[in-house]
């Protein structure tokens, strides 16, 4: 096959480019939930999670590189997957500590299935997600604001040093 019909492949991503992805996707959201783009916000804040699920998986499997696979098990959106992989359940299943931070902030999502980027094609989910108030919640949950920062859910990936 020549050169230039090589099919693209994604480069290899580390723990630190997960995390460096998260940040500008968490700044984007940020910006734009002060602009009032709520559903733009929700959309990078998919990103954020997914990211920090990602991140999460390198170092419960002991991956330097999230893994790459042919046949889409790594390569997904799903967030019910990258939990089963990422090794959060001490922390976030039921009847531990903040189970009831990542159930609030995924339910948004669950009606999306697999993948969760499916959102961004449906007008009720827009319509729905186009609430300041919920959006606000939603983001404090994932990424805090100000003092509540340490109790997030990306808060308490960190405090507990799961990536």
């Amino acid at each position: 096959m020549p050169e230039d019909n090589k099919k693209w492949s994604a480069p290899a991503l580390t723990s630190k480019d997960l995390k460096k992805l998260l940040v500008r996707h968490k700044e984007a959201a940020r910006t734009l939930k002060g602009k009032g783009k709520y559903g733009l916000v929700v959309y990078h804040l998919g990103y954020v999670l997914e990211f920090a699920l990602k991140a999460c998986v390198c170092k419960h499997l002991g991956q330097p590189t999230y893994p790459k696979d042919d046949k889409g098990f790594f390569r997904v959106h799903s967030f019910p997957r990258l939990y089963m992989l990422s090794g959060l359940q001490d922390l976030f299943d039921r009847g531990k500590p903040h189970d009831s931070l990542y159930d609030s902030f995924t339910k948004e999502f669950l009606p999306f299935g697999d993948s969760w980027t499916n959102m961004r094609y449906d007008p009720k989910a827009q319509k729905r997600l186009s609430h300041g108030k919920l959006v606000k919640r939603m983001y404090n949950t994932l990424v805090g604001h100000g003092r509540s920062v340490s109790n997030s859910i990306i808060g308490i990936i960190n405090k507990n040093n799961k990536w």
